[in-house]
């Protein structure tokens, strides 16, 4: 199963913005590719042979919880823009991919992965599906893209001025790379990583059995041992938001403490439930507001 070239996709980057670049069949096309998903049943053998592949335990099951979400999502009359020419550096997270595409339609986005091998074939797959769609209803399929191309860091800077927006998962290095040598917004998403903190060696065998568990689904885990909890406090600090956070302690105001001062989408508190783990995407970081001031004389 092969994507498409990154010097074609570019090339559609060119083309100048229109706002109703779906012809205003956003939503019809995401319920039928709801649909279509939900009933193909190579999707789930694929996954099968993909976990395989890659040792990992993604869940067909958590894949379509992220469908419901949307399955009865209504169309909404405002004059919101999406930001544009999209560009994402992920990590191959099939769901990540799922909510990611689904945004990128609902904000009128062109949006280009950039293809890492893990679960490869089941992302492609599922983004053939929606080129499918929207070849049937006389789109363009190069709104929604796949590109395997190594050298990616050189040639999205080499055509900075035509990428509107750069998404980077987990790779910290490439978000501070793009941040430095573009002018494109770039979003940085820290899904994939849990930072782990504990004032205690008694939950070591428990953090130990996360590590494990999380593994299978390629997310990290970093372990920090709270010794001084006030300066845990003025020290730990990041100017971005952490996805996950989990703290471990018997201290209830130590763990209070903790969800107050932690920037981080989810917060545990003596457990982690992996289903629990919401992804984090935004929608309304693909788009802005615009207001119109006309001159009536």
């Amino acid at each position: 199963m092969e994507g498409q070239k990154f010097d074609e996709i570019i090339e559609y980057f060119k083309e100048p913005y229109i706002l109703n670049k779906y012809e205003k069949k956003n939503y019809i096309i995401l319920k039928e590719f709801i649909n279509k998903l939900k009933e193909d049943k190579e999707l789930v053998n694929l996954l099968k042979i993909e976990n395989k592949e890659w040792k990992r335990k993604y869940k067909i099951d958590k894949f379509y919880k992220i469908l419901e979400k949307y399955k009865d999502i209504e169309e909404k009359s405002d004059q919101k823009f999406g930001i544009g020419n999209v560009v994402a550096v992920l990590t191959g997270d099939p769901y990540l991919n799922l909510e990611i595409i689904i945004n990128a339609v609902l904000t009128n986005c062109n949006i280009m992965f950039i293809a890492n091998p893990t679960l490869v074939n089941f992302n492609l797959y599922v983004i053939s599906i929606m080129q499918d769609i929207l070849k049937k209803e006389n789109l363009d399929e190069r709104l929604i893209s796949m590109v395997n191309e190594i050298d990616y860091k050189n040639k999205i800077i080499k055509n900075k001025d035509i990428i509107d927006c750069i998404i980077v998962n987990k790779y910290y290095e490439d978000y501070s790379y793009f941040s430095q040598n573009t002018t494109s917004k770039v979003i940085y998403l820290d899904y994939g990583n849990v930072n782990i903190y504990t004032d205690s060696d008694e939950y070591e065998e428990k953090i130990e059995s996360i590590v494990s568990e999380l593994d299978n689904v390629d997310i990290d885990v970093y372990d920090y041992k709270i010794n001084n909890f006030e300066e845990f406090l003025i020290k730990e600090k990041n100017n971005f938001i952490f996805n996950t956070a989990v703290i471990f302690s018997k201290d209830l105001k130590k763990c209070m403490r903790f969800y107050e001062a932690m920037k981080a989408e989810n917060i545990f508190i003596n457990k982690l439930d992996i289903n629990e783990i919401d992804i984090g995407i935004d929608i309304e970081r693909f788009r802005f507001n615009k207001k119109l001031i006309i001159n009536k004389e």
